[in-house]
């Protein structure tokens, strides 16, 4: 179960914090550099499921990890590959 935290706020200060979101989504578009929540990256991956560089190459060299390659040195890992991880699925 996930904990709910309410944290009570003028009117005034919430409409200054939806402003300044909108502002930086905007930005963020912008620059097309708008981060895809759903994939990560090779390093972002390692980060989150606290392994080394050894491990990753291990994961990804013996299939059992899906990515997509981007590129000869970039790939793509969707999420939910980060959640079969942690639960044990892939080792």
């Amino acid at each position: 179960m996930t904990q709910k935290t309410v944290i009570e706020l003028p009117q005034e200060d919430l409409i200054e914090i939806r402003s300044t979101l909108k502002k930086l989504l905007i930005a963020a578009e912008n620059t097309g550099k708008v981060e895809r929540p759903d994939f990560l990256s090779r390093k972002e991956f390692m980060a989150k499921a606290r392994i080394s560089h050894n491990k990753m190459n291990t994961l990804l060299r013996s299939g059992k990890l899906n990515f997509t390659r981007l590129g000869p040195r970039i790939i793509s890992i969707p999420l939910e590959e980060l959640f079969r991880y942690q639960r044990g699925e892939v080792k």
